[in-house]
């Protein structure tokens, strides 16, 4: 891959529903470049146990960017981070932060 291209899991519904279209319909409604995928994971149940019960080991270790409280200028502050789409690490919302403050 080139300087450009990046994966994202998960898409908007207006997304969703053009890769309905192209699934059932062969027609493409993406711009140029993009693409999402319907995909499948048959049989993946114990490799998901495997990594869950490594985080409950502590063996996965996140790279975490930011943490925010979960309050109004937080979750903006979190969205603002995730729109521009040079965040390294997982953007983490605070629940009990935002909770305390209340």
């Amino acid at each position: 891959a080139d300087a450009h291209n990046y994966v994202v899991f998960g898409g908007t519904t207006g997304q969703w529903l053009k890769a309905a279209v192209k699934r059932f319909t062969c027609l493409n409604l993406f711009k140029r470049g993009f693409e999402l995928f319907w995909i499948k994971m048959p049989r993946s149940a114990p490799f998901l146990a495997e990594l869950a019960a490594w985080a409950d080991q502590g063996r996965l270790r996140p790279t975490v960017n930011t943490v925010h409280a979960f309050d109004d200028a937080g979750v903006q502050a979190a969205f603002e981070a995730l729109r521009g789409r040079r965040t390294a690490g997982k953007i983490v919302m605070d629940l009990e932060r935002g909770a305390k403050d209340k």
